[in-house]
This record gives C-alpha cells, sequence and structure tokens, in this order.
C-alpha cells in the first residue's frame, strides 16, 4: 500500500518544480512568452479512463449515437495471442485479456484497480448480474497509458456470446466510478465495454436488458452502422465483406420474455408479462439458454427503427429477431441497437450485431 503521506510529498515537490521552471526568464523566452500566466499550471491530480471509441479523450457523457460499447482498449487474445472477438468463447480454452488505462492528469496514479467482468450479451450491467474474472493493482504515469493483462480459462458455463466489462480507479488518487454496483460507460470515464456479436441473418438472438435499481420506460433504436466496426482490428473481420448498404429494420421484431402459466390440466396459457429476471432466480440448460415453457411477448413499436417498453428494476431477457434481407455469403452489415432512458435521454448501453450472409 503507497503511503499517502509520500504522495503528498510528491505532489508538492512536483508543483514547486513547475512553478521553478515557469519562474525562469530563459525558459519563457525560449517558449516566446513573457508572463508566468502564459505557462500551463499545474492540476496535482490523476485523469484515468478507458476508451470508449478511437479519438476519445475522457470526455463524458458520451453523446447518443456515438458506439462506445466496442472499445479499443479491452482486447481479447486466444492461446496463441491471437486477437479475436468477445462474440464466441470455447469451453476449455485459455484466453487472455488487456486492458488498456489511460492517465491524461499530470499526477501519478501510483495504484490503479483494474477489474475485468463477464456476462452475457447486454445493455447495462451491474456487479451483482456479472462474473469477475479478475482484478489487478497496476501504476499509471501522468500522461501516460498502461496495458493489464488478464489471464483466463473459459469454463464450460462461460462458453457461447458474451460480453466484456473492464473498470478501472483509484481509492488513493481519489479517482472512483460513478456507481460501484451499476455500470454506465456512457458516463463514467472509467469503464470500458467490448460488446460485439456475429450473427447470420435469419437467425434470432437474446440479450439482457439491465437497469440495476432504476426503472422505467426505455427506447430501443436499431440502425445500420459499419464505420465502428470497421475501425476494429480484428482478424475474424476479414472473412467478411462490410457492406455499407441500409437495411430495412421494419421486418426487425423485438421481444421480452414473458412465461406461459399452468392452466388445467396442465395446460399451458397464454403468455403474459413475467416481470424481470432477478438474481437467484436462474434459468434451466447453459446460461442464455431460455426454458421450454417460456415466451415472448413482442415490444410496442415507435416507428421504422425504433421500439419502447417499460422496464422494471433488474435485469430483463430480450429476443431480436432477424430477418432474411438479401445478403451474400461472407457479406455482413453491422447493426447497432442503442438503449436510452425515454424522458431524460439519457443512454443507457449499446450491442453491435455484425449480421452475416
Amino acid at each position: 500500500m503507497i503511503d499517502k503521506e509520500y504522495v503528498r510529498k510528491l505532489r508538492k515537490e512536483a508543483k514547486n518544480a513547475v512553478r521553478t521552471f515557469n519562474a525562469d526568464k530563459s525558459t519563457r523566452e525560449l517558449r516566446g512568452s513573457d508572463s508566468q500566466k502564459d505557462e500551463p499550471g499545474y492540476s496535482g491530480s490523476s485523469y484515468l479512463y478507458i476508451r470508449g471509441y478511437d479519438g476519445d479523450i475522457g470526455n463524458r457523457p458520451i453523446p447518443p449515437g456515438v458506439v462506445f460499447w466496442l472499445s479499443p482498449d479491452v482486447e481479447l487474445f486466444d492461446q496463441a495471442g491471437v486477437r479475436i472477438t468477445t462474440t464466441e468463447i470455447s469451453a476449455n480454452a485459455n484466453y487472455k485479456v488487456q486492458v488498456g488505462v489511460t492517465n491524461d492528469g499530470d499526477q501519478d496514479c501510483n495504484s490503479c484497480m483494474v477489474e475485468l467482468y463477464l456476462d452475457d450479451p447486454s445493455i447495462g450491467f451491474s456487479t451483482t448480474a456479472s462474473r469477475l474474472l479478475g482484478s489487478k493493482t497496476a501504476g499509471v504515469a501522468g500522461h501516460a497509458k498502461t496495458v493489464v493483462e488478464f489471464p483466463f480459462v473459459a469454463t464450460d458455463d462461460m462458453s457461447g456470446h458474451r460480453c466484456m466489462f473492464a473498470r478501472a480507479y483509484s481509492f488513493l488518487s481519489n479517482e472512483l466510478p460513478l456507481d460501484f454496483v451499476n455500470f454506465n460507460a456512457a458516463a463514467d470515464r472509467h469503464l470500458g465495454q467490448q460488446n460485439l456479436n456475429i450473427v447470420k441473418q435469419g437467425e434470432t438472438i437474446q440479450f439482457n436488458v439491465h437497469l440495476g435499481r432504476r426503472k422505467g420506460e426505455l427506447t430501443l433504436d436499431l440502425r445500420t452502422d459499419t464505420r465502428a466496426v470497421k475501425r476494429m482490428v480484428l482478424p475474424i473481420l476479414g472473412k467478411y465483406l462490410l457492406s455499407g448498404k441500409t437495411v430495412n429494420t421494419e421486418k426487425f421484431k423485438i421481444s421480452r420474455l414473458a412465461e406461459r402459466p399452468a392452466g388445467p390440466a396442465g395446460e399451458k396459457g397464454p403468455a403474459r408479462d413475467a416481470g424481470p429476471l432477478k438474481r437467484g432466480r436462474p434459468l434451466p440448460g447453459r446460461p442464455g439458454e431460455i426454458s421450454p415453457a417460456a415466451a415472448f411477448a413482442p415490444v410496442e413499436r415507435l416507428g421504422k427503427n425504433a421500439w419502447k417498453h417499460a422496464f422494471e428494476a433488474g435485469r430483463t431477457r430480450m429476443q431480436l429477431e432477424i430477418p432474411q434481407f438479401g445478403l451474400k455469403a461472407n457479406e455482413a452489415v453491422a447493426l447497432n441497437l442503442q438503449v436510452t432512458v425515454a424522458k431524460t435521454k439519457e443512454v443507457v448501453g449499446g450491442i453491435t450485431f455484425l449480421v452475416a450472409g
């Protein structure tokens, strides 16, 4: 544990060094300045963040329409060291994940906690619904970047489509997340997310919407956007020809989990809204699978690209039905599903589906 008095001493010495440097007349003349006021000051603090997109400098909140759930600072590699997507994890295989943490502050962060989480494909995350793969402490110098590596072996219940979440913070530097339980990478620069799934046209994919302690009406917006995927350096994308054509989403269907309660003589009645899945109420079979006794109720469509639904607090299982829309073999289109709070327009999160022919 770094001694706090030692850190305070370092900060004081750094401030004095900057003050002495700026006070020197020859230094000001060399830099073309006659006034000490023109010289940069010294903030004496760190500024940690995990990039949400290329060019990200830690400004939050991220505005709607920006794909921040394909973080270039959260990368998955196989045992041979080849970079892969987080779309499919095989059981009993060895992996490593690299998380990049940037410090754009003047002060070194000598004790940065970096955590890595794994979850089903989801929009919105929390520590209660995700699995902690590991945590490490690292130092991140001022105006520098550190890469932290996490090795892990995937178990049977980790296999399939998964999402990864990374978090970096420091108690010593007073660099704390906005919320220690619920994750919102759009609003918190201490979070990074990798949320990409490769699916075939004509398939149905399931995902979660996780609101934590919040509840209310959300808007789900589905649009074609290949730009963010093209910026990703992923070998698996080399097998696909990324099409820039706009996809008509009117034939897409979004539903939420509902159950068929038992009727007379054990018959199944009509589907009813079952409420969100709660912790401690696991679904049968492999994580991500749905019970044969479960059904999905359609979500109200707002327009060509949007749906709305009143969600309860906690986690809700959703389903997206992807129609056939004429993609050729190895041709692919990226679809971004972004979820926002209807009243405040706050971005809850998003997920990218790379739909292939």
